[in-house]
């Protein structure tokens, strides 16, 4: 795949990744079950902020091409240039897998976390 077309196959991606792109914050945290309270995607969706999230068949066509990162990492970059507020879920000192992944591109952007009651807050 030529890099023009990969740019834009991740920029398709991220935008079918995209969930509630009108609000001003973006939920991270740990997947812990599509019907699970605590999980990033069903915290975003009650309180209407931004999230990542890919249907089954989505996904399924980031990571046969490699790319589930580069994706949620372009996801990220484009929510930071938004300005958008980044609230975690999950505490940042016990990430792993994607989350993990998230936490350190937020550290690397310069970012610190708050413990704010349940969730933590990055912060410049």
């Amino acid at each position: 795949m030529s890099a023009s077309r990969a740019e834009a196959a991740i920029a398709a991606w991220v935008r079918l990744a995209t969930q509630n792109s009108e609000s001003t914050t973006v939920i991270l945290g740990k997947f812990t079950g599509a019907t699970s309270p605590t999980s990033y995607q069903n915290v975003a969706k009650a309180v209407q902020a931004t999230y990542f999230q890919l249907s089954d068949e989505a996904w399924n066509a980031v990571a046969k091409a490699g790319a589930t990162w580069t994706v949620n990492q372009a996801f990220l970059q484009q929510q930071m240039s938004q300005g958008k507020t980044f609230v975690l879920t999950s505490d940042p000192a016990t990430a792993i897998g994607a989350f993990l992944n998230e936490v350190n591109w937020l550290i690397g952007q310069g970012y610190q976390f708050i413990n704010s009651g349940p969730f933590w807050t990055a912060v410049k």
